[in-house]
């Protein structure tokens, strides 16, 4: 989990966009932090087909695949309960919590088992 203060930055654009199979699917042209949110635009690459399956497993209602961030470099600490509990209710993570300070943003990847839930991918 990021924390709310952590400092996000990118590595120099674009970014990769891999599918679940790591095939490079698309690139992320731009991003920033927006009310603790991680935004990014970005296109598919044209005429790769898997991107074309990509974007359609990503608009797939029952079991899209959902963007995940590759850091190269973070310093993260494990949150104390106290923090954690200002953050999230505990039942909803029942394991230990990693809070990252710092992050720089390498890469998204598409996955099924993202590890924020709440990451989402928007074809428009």
């Amino acid at each position: 989990m990021i924390a709310a203060d952590a400092a996000v930055s990118f590595r120099p654009w674009p970014l990769p966009l891999t599918d679940d199979r790591r095939v490079i699917v698309g690139k992320v042209t731009g991003g920033a932090v927006v009310d603790g949110l991680v935004l990014a635009t970005g296109e598919w690459l044209p005429g790769v087909a898997e991107a074309q399956q990509a974007a359609v497993a990503v608009a797939d209602a029952d079991d899209p695949l959902r963007p995940a961030m590759e850091l190269c470099d973070f310093e993260a600490y494990h949150a104390d309960p106290v923090t954690l509990r200002r953050l999230i209710h505990p039942r909803d993570h029942p394991d230990p919590v990693m809070l990252f300070r710092w992050v720089v943003i390498a890469g998204v990847a598409l996955t099924r088992t993202a590890a924020f839930p709440e990451a989402r991918l928007r074809n428009v």
